[in-house]
């Protein structure tokens, strides 16, 4: 290519010269070589005109030298001219506004070419201080441009008229300008189409330009864009921290929008900057006045409220948890005002159409926890809990493979949920309270089962364990922790509480390819278990009639788990330890060891340290298998999760033994929660199994129970204040530990003025 194309190369290198200083990407080649070599078979002016464009990206501090500029330009004009031009580039780029300003005004006056004047003339309005010339160069630099057809550099300037008239709010002519100068994958595009939503109070249109923008920019500029961009949608949704980190990082763009969120937190506002047209000051200020006295802003500026002082009025009350703020009538003034501007998007929020009342948001989730199910629900408490945040319905997803699992309303799906292993969905729109929409996805967290999201789950994240309760997670997290190390783990809880399951999770969780295999120790005695565990020689016991490999054998690579090893002979215990031990196994009746890699996950329902004390476990064995201990809690410790094993095992009841689907009253309910459950999980499934065919699709009631259930004594059933009154107890006591005690925080997070937090906190014995 440099012998053929030398032009082409000396661009390529120029151009890969110009990304490495903008980026400090370090280039795939020698750019600095290439171009000298490039040069050196180049003619004419393209010798000077390259030998300019290498020492502006190398060697700026060149032209400082007038007579070292005229020797690059070898005495032309027309070089000299672009010489000068690059010089007041340098100039800019320092700071010297002034002298840069007086070599391109020279310029003017002497360049003819429309393209080059178009050029000169986006960097004289980059550098005036005052903003009608500014405005005026950038749009004789577009006729330039246009004329000379430079429709790439069109686009540009088009970009930033189109930041003027976002910057004077001039919705309808900024976004024109924007749509002609669209181009695909233009990040610096998107970022002005994000400015021109959040202008307009599209938060949802915001949401999705910030799904877009690429995680990796090099240039300055785009990368601080990309930020701001990042923090408003986080301030807008309420997610303070996550705003502060991107808005830091966003450049003096943001500066204004910290200073709006240090109100929202409460902090100290700062430095006072210039006040901007979309008043992102001032509505730092209403925000602190509010904040501290709760007085209402002076709206009126000689009679009428101004399209800035509106704007202002709508960011502050998008970052407010309360809308007392600011009294109806000027509300009203204010949607009004932001309407006829174009800020439709604002207009509806000051109105407060969509904003969360949270008395009617806590009764109807109140309701549906007593209901303790998603499905069981009254129509009009889903309209009112959907309605109070802004939302046309619902749904519940998988996080395994994002099947929807249960569906309430209709409309197109936000992407607000939580990423896990079960994710509620808002439909028509994003929650207009994150606290009150995050209380709703713990609540249907633990709600979860009634909408059959738990049952197959391969997400990794309930690892196929059913429940929702402390207990069942610290299980899972132990299980997790121990899974990956290796180590013989000793499962440790009553008969039916589910270990076999949980060694299957176990090895699941660990990564190992080969089989996960199971032997009952209580059901294999004597020479029989060595030879399953080890295998067999023909010939070695009475019915040998060929060579067996062992169970530890066929577990190479994977996992054995030994059921019930409390029951294993002492005899055999010591076998057991060499082979812990040595990872080696000899076929009964043979002489060669063969070297296995099994892991060993032994479970049992005795108490081991009372064997060992008797006698009748081996010590050394206990210890070695014992260190790494988990135990399985039983079903009497998991109240919480009754009910949603009790859907799981009725669900799969009826497509695996086809039995009838059936409701189950709340008595019944309250029978199953009162129950003690010696038989643990196991005992439950076949309760549930019992039930189903005793009521034959009809609504399950206590007489269908199992005898040993049915006589149950239960608790009367709670009133609805109390359960109202134990709802926002919780709700007030977990926002208030998430917060670390923190109330104003608390109330920003629950939807509540301060106030109106501390006097649900007096009222309940909170405070």
């Amino acid at each position: 290519m440099l012998t053929k194309f030398p032009r082409i190369a000396a661009e390529l290198a120029v151009h890969s010269l110009r990304v490495r200083k903008k980026s400090e990407i370090a280039e795939a080649f020698d750019a600095e070589d290439l171009l000298d070599r490039a040069i050196a078979r180049l003619g004419g002016e393209l010798v000077n005109w390259y030998s300019i464009l290498r020492e502006a990206v190398l060697r700026p501090e060149t032209f400082d030298s007038t007579s070292t500029v005229e020797t690059l330009a070898g005495g032309s004009q027309r070089l000299t001219r672009l010489a000068a031009h690059k010089r007041a580039l340098i100039l800019t780029g320092r700071g010297a506004w002034a002298e840069a300003r007086e070599i391109l005004l020279g310029l003017v006056d002497v360049v003819r070419s429309p393209g080059r004047l178009g050029w000169i003339f986006i960097d004289l309005g980059n550098v005036t201080t005052d903003q009608g010339e500014e405005i005026a160069c950038i749009l004789r630099s577009h006729r330039l441009l246009e004329a000379a057809g430079f429709h790439y550099k069109t686009r540009t300037v088009l970009f930033n008229l189109a930041m003027v008239d976002l910057e004077r709010l001039r919705l309808d002519r900024a976004e024109t300008r924007l749509k002609a100068c669209a181009r695909e994958n233009d990040v610096m595009h998107s970022i002005g189409k994000g400015l021109l939503t959040i202008a307009k109070g599209d938060l949802d249109g915001l949401s999705a330009v910030v799904r877009g923008l690429p995680d990796d920019v090099a240039e300055m500029r785009v990368r601080e864009g990309c930020q701001m961009l990042r923090g408003l949608d986080a301030l807008f949704e309420g997610r303070f921290h996550s705003a502060r980190t991107s808005l830091e990082d966003g450049g003096v763009e943001s500066l204004p929008w910290v200073r709006l969120l240090n109100a929202a937190e409460g902090r100290d506002l700062g430095v006072i900057l210039q006040e901007d047209p979309w008043g992102i000051g001032a509505a730092a200020t209403m925000v602190e006045r509010a904040r501290d006295s709760g007085a209402p802003p002076d709206l009126f500026e000689d009679g009428k409220v101004t399209v800035g002082t509106a704007l202002a009025c709508a960011l502050a009350d998008a970052v407010l948890s309360h809308n007392k703020w600011l009294p109806a009538p000027e509300r009203e003034l204010v949607a009004l005002r932001l309407a006829a501007a174009g800020m439709e998007g604002w207009a509806d929020r000051i109105r407060g159409q969509g904003r969360v009342d949270f008395e009617v948001f806590s009764a109807a989730a109140g309701r549906l926890a007593e209901a303790g199910s998603l499905r069981t629900l009254a129509e009009s408490d889903w309209v009112a809990i959907c309605g109070s945040l802004g939302l046309s319905g619902l749904e519940v997803r998988s996080g395994a493979n994002e099947t929807v699992l249960w569906r309430w309303g209709h409309g197109e799906p936000s992407d607000a949920g939580r990423p896990g292993g079960v994710r509620a969905i808002p439909l028509g729109g994003r929650p207009t309270s994150e606290g009150a929409w995050r209380l709703l996805e713990s609540l249907i967290g633990n709600l979860a089962s009634s909408a059959g999201e738990i049952e197959g789950d391969e997400s990794g994240e309930t690892m196929g364990i059913v429940g929702v309760g402390e207990s069942i997670q610290n299980l899972r997290q132990a299980l997790k922790r121990f899974a990956p190390s290796g180590l013989t783990v000793l499962l440790a809880g009553e008969t039916g509480v589910g270990k076999g399951l949980a060694a299957e999770a176990l090895h699941h969780a660990s990564g190992r390819k080969g089989a996960f295999l199971t032997v009952n120790v209580a059901a294999v005695t004597g020479s029989l278990f060595e030879a399953e565990i080890y295998g067999a020689v023909k010939g070695a016991y009475t019915g040998a009639d060929r060579d067996r490999t062992g169970l530890a054998e066929d577990a190479d690579g994977g996992t054995l788990f030994l059921d019930e090893i409390g029951d294993l002979d002492l005899s055999l215990q010591v076998k057991l330890l060499r082979f812990l031990d040595s990872g080696e196994v000899r076929r009964v009746g043979s002489s060669r060891t063969r070297q296995v890699d099994v892991r060993i996950v032994a479970a049992t329902h005795r108490d081991l340290e009372a064997m060992v004390a008797e006698g009748t476990f081996r010590q050394d064995l206990y210890y070695r298998m014992g260190s790494a201990k988990i135990v399985v809690p039983p079903l009497r410790d998991r109240g919480g999760d009754i009910l949603i094993l009790r859907d799981l095992f009725a669900r799969r009841a009826v497509q695996e033994a086809k039995l009838l689907p059936a409701k189950w009253s709340r008595e019944t309910d309250a029978a199953l929660l009162a129950y003690h459950w010696p038989g643990n999980v196991r005992e439950l499934r076949r309760a549930v199994e019992t039930a189903l065919v005793e009521a034959g699709g009809n609504l399950v009631e206590p007489k269908h129970l199992p005898a040993s259930l049915a006589t149950t004594r239960v608790s009367p059933i709670r009133r609805w204040e109390e359960a109202h009154r134990d709802l926002r107890i919780e709700l007030i006591r977990s926002s208030l530990e998430r917060n670390d005690g923190n109330r104003a925080a608390t109330a920003r997070e629950l939807g509540l003025s301060r106030q109106t937090l501390l006097y649900h906190m007096k009222l309940l014995g909170l405070s």
